[in-house]
């Protein structure tokens, strides 16, 4: 199966046409005030009514009230959540039937042989602040996690054009996930960037 491609931190509708003309899967919209990347709920609903169907669109929150997420609803059209914080498993089971993504960090404190209730995990690298870190994941003991791992498991953490070949032969992820490694500022995409990112993955 391919390798599924989300461009992270879109802002605006210009950098989510390039990630969908690139030929990405998924764009993620960063609906924390505390990242760089930060767009609000009803801009990011503007982006999303102007998009073309069957490309995936997920809100990325951090710690969110179920409240929250209800608010975010009746503005916007996401298709999936990807929860950045502390959010326990019985918080995402509770979301059902909503789509999770569940973002981790090592140490990574589950047993990788049971399911945590989520559509698939999103392993990303160390930082003190909430969201995306830009680091690069230790991509052996990402292998040696996910070897007995029982979901969909999405790469993240440092990728860029340059490295995600790697990545990909070293973690065999389900998908890759990438924001700062295409960028030319934050919030603002490469395309020459995000199109030679997705053109490496979907080559494999």
């Amino acid at each position: 199966m391919p390798v599924r491609v989300k461009i992270c931190g879109i802002t605006s509708l210009c950098d989510a046409r390039i990630a969908i003309e690139a030929g990405a899967d998924a764009l993620g919209f960063i609906l924390y005030p505390g990242s760089p990347r930060y767009v609000e709920a009803e801009a990011a609903a503007e982006i999303l009514e102007a998009l073309p169907p069957f490309v995936e669109r997920i809100a990325v929150l951090v710690n969110p009230t179920v409240s929250d997420m209800e608010r975010i609803e009746s503005l916007a059209g996401f298709s999936a959540w990807q929860l950045h914080g502390d959010e326990s498993a019985e918080f995402c089971s509770s979301l059902r039937p909503r789509k999770v993504i569940k973002a981790l960090r090592p140490p990574w404190r589950i047993a990788p042989e049971v399911a945590f209730p989520a559509a698939a995990l999103l392993l990303d690298s160390p930082s003190p602040l909430w969201g995306g870190s830009g680091n690069r994941l230790d991509w052996p003991l990402v292998r040696k996690f996910t070897e007995r791992l029982r979901q969909p498991f999405i790469l993240s953490g440092g990728l860029t054009p340059e490295n995600v070949l790697e990545a990909i032969a070293q973690t065999n992820p389900f998908g890759v996930d990438v924001a700062s490694g295409v960028e030319l500022a934050p919030g603002k995409k490469d395309p020459k960037r995000v199109w030679e990112f997705v053109r490496r993955c979907k080559a494999l």
